[in-house]
């Protein structure tokens, strides 16, 4: 076992697995993994590509076993500065990420000797738990707003706002609602049946649909027939 850590610590040094690298293979073994974008490990995953994308751009090209708290808590300061809740969730997945790679794994993975992130507090600070909601007249200003024609945004955007007002279901809900999951639209009793790879409990979730939530469904699905 002793010889093949130090084949396994030699392999990394001599290929100096790049940032870069870490990260694909990060999303594809781990948080997308097998499964693919059916049946992935994280049903997160694309958000953790998007976190990844500020990091990626600052240190792609460097070797990822060099990265040093000192070189994480630089980056996630500067994000924290404009987006403290982005750098806690950049902070959040970049330590996933490193503990992950550290681990010898069962094929002999380990692709890192340290995780830079793991004695880190958090850089965006504590955060304050939301309780802000729209009011009625906001709500009413919404939905009216995105009926202009000045809105600087494409018509199945507008709908997906609205089938979120509608139905009160999350946005990543929203947008990647199937048709063969929305049931009985032209009947009684119609409904969207949330599968459990979308949603946070990984239950299925029916959810009623009420005659507006309908008319917004029918216009959405009028380009598809």
């Amino acid at each position: 076992r002793a010889e093949q850590r130090h084949e396994r610590q030699r392999f990394v040094r001599s290929e100096e697995l790049t940032f870069n690298k870490l990260c694909d293979k990060y999303i594809s073994e781990y948080a997308k993994g097998p499964g693919g974008e059916e049946n992935p490990n994280k049903s997160s995953w694309k958000n953790d590509v998007g976190y990844l994308k500020k990091p990626r751009l600052h240190w792609g090209h460097l070797p990822a076993n060099s990265m040093t708290p000192d070189d994480a808590a630089d980056l996630l300061d500067m994000i924290a500065e404009t987006a403290p809740v982005g750098a806690n969730r950049t902070q959040s997945i970049l330590h996933t990420m490193f503990k992950w790679a550290r681990q010898p794994g069962t094929k002999g993975r380990k692709l890192v000797t340290h995780n830079p992130i793991s004695d880190l507090e958090q850089r965006g600070g504590k955060e304050k738990r939301r309780e802000r909601v729209l009011t009625d007249a906001e709500i009413k200003t919404l939905w009216w707003g995105l009926e202009r024609e000045d809105l600087p945004a494409d018509r199945h955007t507008a709908l997906g706002l609205k089938f979120i007002l509608t139905t009160m279901v999350r946005p990543y809900q929203s947008a990647y609602a199937d048709v063969s999951e929305l049931l009985n639209l032209d009947g009684t009793d119609p409904e969207y049946h949330l599968p459990p790879k979308r949603v946070k409990r990984r239950r299925p979730v029916i959810v009623p649909l009420s005659e507006l939530a309908c008319e917004v469904l029918d216009e959405a699905l009028e380009d598809k027939d």
